[in-house]
């Protein structure tokens, strides 16, 4: 196994439990659900039992191959992963889309591109992404985190430019409602289409 995918599965995973459930209690039973920058498939393994199909795409292969052997090691014939761009996405229908800790890691021009396509494939979307913690050891954590990935500068950037409202403001989406997690500093926004 590569270095990438037991620090995803063993560490990353584990410490994100709390707030994937909050994302799948989120979900209406019996949804068609894609997850952008789904990782080591996580989020759609545990939603799976509520789903009808769920769809996540990467563009890191090794964690693709990793979600499609954990799938089929546990025969889920509803759930499917590609090793793909978000942008490339062929036209679908999907009730929700989802994207956990992904667009902050991006320039802004390729966040609002994705965020948009979404909202061309599916009625909702939810994000779960970094906001402003309450405390400021998990203001520090997070900087740390961010510095350790290498995704520092683009993280600052978004955070300057006011994140995830900036970004579906941009994307003339309307964001129905904002929360908290479970995680300080992480917060999940419920996004639509805005009413014309």
């Amino acid at each position: 196994m590569r270095l990438k995918v037991w620090i995803k599965t063993q560490l990353a995973d584990k410490a994100l439990i709390p707030l994937r459930q909050e994302l799948v209690s989120l979900i209406e039973t019996g949804a068609k659900v894609l997850d952008v920058g789904c990782g080591s498939g996580h989020f759609l393994l545990l939603a799976q039992p509520k789903i009808s199909m769920g769809l996540g795409i990467d563009i890191d292969g090794s964690l693709i191959q990793f979600a499609q052997e954990r799938c089929r090691k546990q025969d889920m014939k509803h759930i499917h992963f590609d090793c793909m761009n978000a942008l490339d996405l062929a036209q679908r229908d999907f009730d929700v889309s989802s994207s956990t800790l992904c667009l902050h890691e991006l320039s802004q021009h390729d966040a609002c591109l994705i965020l948009t396509k979404l909202s061309q494939v599916s009625k909702r979307i939810l994000i779960a992404d970094y906001g402003k913690p309450k405390r400021f050891g998990s203001k520090i954590a997070i900087e740390l985190d961010e510095c350790i990935s290498g995704h520092y500068f683009r993280f600052r950037a978004y955070r300057q430019c006011g994140g995830i409202e900036e970004y579906a403001r941009r994307c003339g989406l309307f964001i129905h409602q904002v929360r908290p997690s479970s995680i300080d500093g992480i917060y999940i926004w419920d996004i639509r289409k805005a009413n014309k």
